[in-house]
């Protein structure tokens, strides 16, 4: 437990440090690719088949940098971000459309909370009274559909 209590505490530490660990990540990546040249030169080849035969034997740089990402952070938070990042460029590109999201929202509140209060004003609260059943009428109607007179008690 308190290893994972560790590792959720240098995620959440990650998400503010991220230039710097990239960077930390990135001049990894750049010494694992030397060491890789510098064996793949003493084996013979030219500087430029080294080179590139350690880029790929180390894979793509992309692809490893996105890896690295997910594994320090918390991929779930950067998503959220890259949404709300993707719907502020939609809202400033189409200023209608961010309007009628924005009356639509509001107008549903509004009618969601008016709702509300009238059916907790009606239903929910007690009356104010000692003995709120006490308090009801009752009415007696005679049915006339009926085959056979009946009387029924309505509150």
């Amino acid at each position: 437990m308190l290893g994972t209590l560790r590792e959720q505490c240098a995620r959440i530490r990650a998400l503010f440090r991220t230039s710097d660990l990239d960077r930390d990540f990135e001049e990894e990546l750049q010494s694992h690719v030397a060491m890789l040249t510098e064996d793949n030169l003493r084996r013979g080849l030219t500087p430029e088949e080294a080179r590139r035969a350690a880029l790929i034997r180390v894979g793509g740089a992309a692809s490893l940098h996105e890896r690295h990402r997910e594994a320090r952070g918390l991929p779930a938070f950067d998503s959220l971000l890259d949404d709300l990042r993707f719907a502020s460029r939609l809202f400033i590109k189409d200023r209608w459309f961010t309007a009628a999201v924005v009356a639509a929202l509001a107008l549903g509140v509004g009618v969601n909370t008016t709702v509300f209060t009238v059916i907790n004003g009606w239903n929910l609260r007690d009356l104010p009274v000692d003995e709120p059943v006490a308090s009801c009428t009752w009415v007696r109607v005679m049915r006339t559909d009926a085959p056979v007179a009946c009387h029924t008690w309505i509150s």
